[in-house]
């Protein structure tokens, strides 16, 4: 996978297709979704709503990452519009395994936080299960801390398990 040409852009109406090829994937291929295998429904119809809201909303990104012009990953970022929390917001992403340790992660991140530098956005927070060790060690590089903990907030199988709220103060 040396040749790999790896980029990141803001998403596009046209990527709706293909997102939509991809996330039923990465909901099959790791447990550290928020969906379970097969909860992903949108139409294409639906998608591209999606896509356009987020276009429209200054507070809010989204973005795509491509492995040779095919899009492997996505990060979302959804800001908050309330005067006291306009500084805030979430995210979530997720990439196809077979493009994991590439630095995908680490070029999505670095995106949304020179964007959210350029848009006046000075906390971003996320969630993530406590078992995905690859992710928190990924967010702590970025100086992503851990403030707090949600008891047994995600039941995959027949297992619980906490939720961790991280979050960067810029």
């Amino acid at each position: 996978m040396m040749n790999n040409k790896i980029s990141v852009r803001e998403v596009l109406v046209e990527d709706a297709k293909a997102l939509l090829q991809i996330i039923p994937i990465i909901d099959k291929e790791t447990e550290f979704t928020l969906r379970g295998e097969g909860e992903f429904r949108l139409s294409l119809h639906e998608e591209e709503s999606f896509i356009r809201n987020i276009l429209a909303e200054p507070r809010s990104v989204m973005f795509v990452a491509s492995c040779n012009d095919n899009i492997v990953g996505s990060l979302g970022f959804r800001g908050n519009n309330l005067t006291r929390y306009k500084h805030t917001g979430e995210f979530g992403m997720g990439i196809l395994k077979q493009y994991w340790g590439q630095g995908i992660g680490t070029m999505l991140i670095e995106h949304l936080l020179s964007w959210s530098e350029a848009h006046d956005i000075r906390k971003i927070n996320l969630k993530v299960v406590e078992t995905n060790i690859r992710a928190i060690k990924l967010y702590e590089r970025f100086g992503f801390e851990i403030e707090g903990v949600q008891k047994n907030e995600v039941k995959i199988a027949d297992q619980y398990y906490n939720l961790l709220s991280m979050g960067k103060f810029i």
